[in-house]
């Protein structure tokens, strides 16, 4: 059975409003910041009234003109209506360690010991034993890009995604001071950010992670970060010591208490005094 041009060309104009369809429903909705971050987000703001033009300008066509043949068609583009459908219909949930990379940003140039490398959760698979740095300044010692399993965050000893610390860091406000568990975890990870800590009551958000050295005792308080969508979002997370309860895994908490200093492997470490349990966040990535 032989498709009509003017069919094919109206079924293209509506897999176009199909795209539209899911950028309005993920904006709309709230959902979108489960995908990708604000730059993003605006362009999808531009992006879904243009598609939506560009759809009914093809069904309007297709119906003027039934019998107009084109060039360079081609069936296989429809295949977009797939992840579509999966956007449009399957129930989304935010990413979370299980889903995240399964490697730990570096910190430290030394590798973990076989009973440390295991990944983020019990019963994931373990995380590669190493992965060569890129490049590294004879003058400093740090690697320049590049990753590797000597440790649970990004931080002064190595530039990850967000670079080396900066020269001075902005001072705390409020008291609590509330900071993200990124934000903690680069402090906690550099002397100067270390004296902006120190004496300070402290909040955090996040979700709960039995810890990766000790799960059977030891958790942690995590969260994702994203830069620019879901595909390049990395965990970071603090070891909690002294709680006086142990949450259940995945819930969200507020914790508030003192900066700890790190475990002698170079783990962050946080003096918990009081948690607070706490919704799923809009946007459960910072």
């Amino acid at each position: 059975m032989r498709v009509r041009p003017g069919a094919r060309t109206a079924v293209e104009g509506l897999a176009l409003l199909a795209c539209a369809a899911l950028g309005f429903h993920l904006l709309l909705s709230g959902r979108v910041h489960l995908f990708v971050g604000t730059v993003i987000t605006t362009l999808l703001w531009i992006a879904c009234p243009i598609l939506t033009a560009m759809g009914l300008w093809t069904l309007a066509r297709a119906v003027r003109h039934p019998n107009a043949v084109g060039h360079h068609r081609t069936r296989i583009g429809l295949l977009i209506v797939a992840p579509v459908a999966l956007g449009l219909f399957v129930p989304l949930e935010p990413l979370t360690l299980r889903g995240a990379a399964s490697y730990r940003p570096a910190v430290r140039g030394a590798s973990p010991s076989p009973a440390h490398s295991n990944s983020w959760n019990d019963g994931l698979p373990e995380a590669p034993k190493s992965v060569p740095p890129v490049a590294i300044d004879p003058k400093t010692g740090k690697t320049v890009g590049g990753y590797d399993n000597g440790g649970d965050n990004i931080g002064s000893d190595r530039n990850g995604p967000m670079g080396p610390p900066p020269a001075q860091w902005p001072a705390l406000k409020g008291d609590p001071a509330e900071l993200t568990i990124y934000d903690y975890v680069q402090r906690a990870d550099d002397p100067h950010g270390i004296a902006t800590l120190r004496g300070r009551k402290l909040t955090m958000t996040g979700f709960v992670s039995a810890a990766p050295e000790d799960p059977n005792h030891a958790w942690v308080l995590a969260r994702l970060k994203m830069w620019c969508c879901v595909a390049d979002a990395l965990p970071f997370m603090t070891t909690m010591v002294g709680a006086p309860s142990r949450p259940t895994n995945g819930s969200w908490i507020r914790i508030t208490g003192t900066y700890l200093a790190s475990s002698p492997n170079g783990d962050t470490r946080f003096k918990v005094e009081r948690i607070d349990k706490i919704p799923v966040p809009e946007n459960p990535y910072i």
